[in-house]
Parts: C-alpha cells; sequence; structure tokens
C-alpha cells in the first residue's frame, strides 16, 4: 500500500531545531524467512522534528502574560511554583508535578502565582501522533518523567557532538518520554489502543483539520469533501486508526472539548453546547450523558469540588490567590 500523499508543514524552524528524514524499515538481506517472519515490522517514527526543549523560570509577578501558539505538540512539566494557564476559554492551576499538552497553535495565558515558577517545556512536530482528549489535557505524572525531561534536556544541549548523534540521542529521549506518557497513564482512554502505522496516517492528516471545525455542521459527505478523498477511502483509514467510523470519531472529538469546557470554564451550557455544533441542548445533554455516564452539571459540580483534577476548584483556588484570599 503506497503512502497517502501528505500536506507540506510549513513553519520558522528556530536555531538548533533536531530533524531528520522519516525512518522506514530496511528489508534484511540473507536473513533466515523463519526468522524475519516471527517479528513484526516497526514502522515510520512518528515525531519528525523537535524545534525547541528548554527549563525556564518566572518569577511569580501576578501578571498576565499572552504566549502565541507553537506548531505541533508543546508540552510542559511544571517544576516548581503555582501557575494558571487558560487555553481557548479552558482554565487550568498547575502545580509542581503537573504535565500540559498544548497542541497546533493554541494561544495560552500565563499568570505566575505563587513561588518561582519553573518548567520544562518540548516543542515538537509529529502530525500523525493524536494528542489526548481535550479532557484529558492535563495531569500529574510522576518523578520518573521530570527524569525522563531531564534526559532529553541534556541531550539537546550536547551541541559540541556530531550533528547525526545530537539527533539520534533527541529523537531516542523524546521518544522515551512520550513512551512513558502514553503507557503509564492511570487512565487509560480509547487513544491508548489508536494505530499511527501506514494503514492509518492518512486519518490523522484529516483529523487534524477536523479539530478546526468542531463548531460547524458535519456530515459523512462533508467529512470525505474536507479530506479530498472519497468517503470509502476515508472511512477505511479512520476504522483503521481508531477503530470508529469518521462520525463516530468526530462526535468525540466535540465531547471531549465539550467535557473540558464543562470542568474548566464558566461557560453556560448552552453555550458549550453551540460551541461544539449542537443545535439543541438537550440532545448535547443527551450524547454527554451517553458519552460520560453523568450530566454536565454533575461533572461541573465535582470539578469544582476537586481541585487537583476539577478545573473548577483550581479556577477557584486561582482567582482566591490573585485576590490575596
Amino acid at each position: 500500500m503506497t503512502s497517502p500523499a501528505k500536506s507540506p508543514v510549513s513553519v520558522v524552524r528556530p536555531a538548533g531545531a533536531v530533524h531528520g528524514p522519516p525512518v522506514r524499515p530496511v528489508p534484511s538481506v540473507g536473513c533466515d524467512r523463519a526468522v524475519m517472519t516471527s517479528f513484526a515490522a516497526v514502522g515510520e517514527v512518528p515525531v519528525r522534528q523537535v524545534l525547541y526543549c528548554d527549563r525556564y523560570s518566572r518569577p511569580p509577578s501576578g501578571a498576565l502574560v499572552v504566549s502565541d501558539g507553537y506548531p505541533g505538540h508543546l508540552l510542559q512539566l511544571a517544576v516548581s511554583g503555582r501557575v494558571e494557564y487558560e487555553v481557548a476559554g479552558r482554565t487550568y492551576l498547575l502545580r509542581p508535578g503537573d504535565l500540559i499538552w498544548h497542541h497546533e497553535l493554541e494561544t495560552v495565558k500565563r499568570r505566575v502565582l505563587t513561588g518561582q515558577w519553573e518548567c520544562y517545556s518540548v516543542n515538537f512536530l509529529a502530525p500523525d501522533l493524536p494528542p489526548p482528549p481535550f479532557d484529558r489535557r492535563v495531569r500529574h505524572v510522576s518523578p520518573a518523567i521530570e527524569r525522563r525531561f531531564a534526559a532529553l534536556l541534556a541531550a539537546w544541549r550536547q551541541t559540541a557532538a556530531l550533528p547525526v548523534v545530537r539527533l539520534l540521542r533527541v529523537h531516542a529521549a523524546l521518544g522515551e518520554l512520550l513512551a512513558d506518557l502514553l503507557a503509564g497513564s492511570s487512565a487509560p482512554t480509547p487513544e491508548s489502543g489508536f494505530r499511527t502505522d501506514e494503514p492509518a496516517l492518512l486519518w490523522w492528516q484529516i483529523e487534524e483539520r477536523l479539530r478546526h471545525k468542531l463548531a460547524g455542521p458535519m456530515t459523512t459527505r462533508r467529512i470525505a469533501e474536507i479530506a479530498g478523498y472519497s468517503f470509502a477511502t476515508v472511512n477505511s483509514a479512520c476504522h483503521a486508526a481508531t477503530g470508529q467510523s469518521p462520525m463516530k470519531r468526530f462526535k468525540h472529538l466535540r465531547l471531549s472539548l465539550a467535557r473540558s469546557l464543562v470542568e474548566r470554564s464558566r461557560m453556560k451550557f448552552w453555550e458549550i453546547a453551540e460551541h461544539v455544533g449542537y443545535e439543541l441542548q438537550h440532545q448535547f445533554s443527551r450524547d454527554y450523558h451517553k458519552a460520560f455516564g453523568a450530566a454536565p452539571r454533575d461533572h461541573r459540580r465535582a470539578a469544582a469540588g476537586q481541585g487537583p483534577e476539577g478545573g473548577g476548584g483550581r479556577r477557584s483556588q486561582a482567582q482566591a490567590q490573585r485576590r490575596g484570599g
């Protein structure tokens, strides 16, 4: 099967970016066929390019800082201090050990609340690697993940090494970090079993476009038009990647965004329903309950009282801290 055509990614490459061509399996010559068939082939590496890696600190000024979005994926791990993030209407309060996963040019508003804010940050392009669902973009991680970030930064700073050596070490360290994050989730999601091999690559290119169209009406015909392929091709790619139909996957994206807004924003429920493409609030409430086993109001109440895991609780604490309460 030939690899589908891919739209070029146009980005400004900062100095020090580490990149290289995709790695494809190389046919073995002279190996015993019985031995070869006992192993499953490994496809392309999903990370195309590492743009930036650093550990930085900011004083607790309380001032609001607005940062433009980054292309691809941006992971940030809090090391010290407390900071309030606002991302597309969703509010998070990050403490040491919290990791936030940004994706595709999300504008971030940040306010350092208490203590010297320190965090690791890595920005990379991996168009065939789906981000976590909107409602799981923030999680508390183990000290082992911080050690992975430290190892990645050490490899990134080896600028005196041969370029190919530095490239391999950076990609290896980032690969270990991502593997630990995906394999070590305390709350596995359907995404845990998603495929990123060649039959599934087309779907992730299509989904990248669909993520920007969650508020509008959507049909199977419209998805095919956005993709630029026949619906049969799109349907096959989506099933290969996710095990779901395109419309079921699209609904999952909408409801994941809705849950993050329920738990992390002050938007009214009818506003959230409109924001994710529902014309009727009762239909939104029905689909939400079917997807998550609870009504939006139940998740908002729980979030307001849970603190670390709930956006409402963190938001209330952050507001109290800014008022001096």
